[in-house]
């Protein structure tokens, strides 16, 4: 499990940059692993940024905005998915 330090909303869109990267991955060499590798870090990013937003709302209810931001995550998520398994099975 990572772990993600508390940090204040103007900082978490950079938190990215902070995490190391993994030595024993090797950089992606086709255009459609970096794409991948991008959008994973968008998506990491958004889930913090979402995180963050989620634990200001009061009462526990969440607004639109969040909602959309919710939406917006898991849209990204399953295309990233998508993306990992058939560039998976064009290697085979």
């Amino acid at each position: 499990m990572l772990f993600i330090p508390e940090l204040p909303i103007r900082e978490t869109v950079n938190i990215v940059s902070l995490l190391p990267t993994p030595p024993h991955l090797a950089e992606p060499s086709t255009g459609s692993e970096i794409d991948i590798a991008n959008d994973c870090r968008k998506l990491l990013s958004l889930a913090i940024a979402f995180r963050s937003k989620l634990r200001q709302t009061p009462g526990g209810r969440p607004s639109s905005d969040v909602v959309r931001k919710g939406q917006e995550i898991k849209k990204l998520a399953h295309a990233v998915k998508d993306r990992m398994i058939i560039s998976s099975e064009a290697e085979f």
